[in-house]
């Protein structure tokens, strides 16, 4: 074996060996729910699964008018990494948001904002009217948890009061 083709080989197995030791080459799996806050759909919260496992990966979705989401991790709606999630929901007070206009996600510049709101909804913040309690968007308090695959929609029913 010549010189070059030993080192090509071997380079290729090294590459093989840090590819499955570091890295999951597992596709997004399609997520959808629903969050509701006693009993009535949320519009416009930003939900946040983020992996318990380390070297995960982040899925973030909007709900609409009716509390509905679809979780995005690389592209917009393909879902989040199977695995186990803290999910953190939040909705920004009215004068916190630009123009009280939440962020499409079929625009790839609007989904880059979004997943920046999402990444700030982690900190802790005061609840101000027409947010939901702050429990729900500390990832050190929330109580909200989700495995993916799961079967049917993910429904997150939130009470005024915070807690599960």
């Amino acid at each position: 074996m010549s010189r070059y083709r030993y080192v090509a080989v071997l380079a290729g197995c090294l590459l093989m060996i840090q590819v499955g030791c570091t890295g999951k080459s597992e596709k997004p799996i399609k997520v959808e729910g629903v969050v509701t806050l006693d009993g009535k759909p949320v519009d416009r919260a930003m939900v946040s699964f983020i992996p318990v496992d380390k070297g995960g990966h982040q899925a973030n979705g909007q709900t609409g008018n009716d509390g509905t989401f679809h979780l995005t991790t690389y592209t917009s709606g393909d879902g989040a990494i199977p695995g186990d999630y803290k999910v953190i929901i939040s909705k920004a007070g009215a004068h916190d948001s630009e123009n009280n206009v939440a962020p499409k996600v079929d625009d790839p510049k609007d989904f880059e904002k979004m997943k920046s709101m999402m990444m700030s909804a982690s900190k802790p913040h005061r609840p101000e009217k027409g947010t939901l309690p702050a429990d729900y968007s500390d990832l050190s308090k929330t109580q909200l948890k989700a495995r993916v695959p799961h079967d049917g929609p993910v429904t997150f029913e939130l009470r005024s009061g915070g807690g599960t």
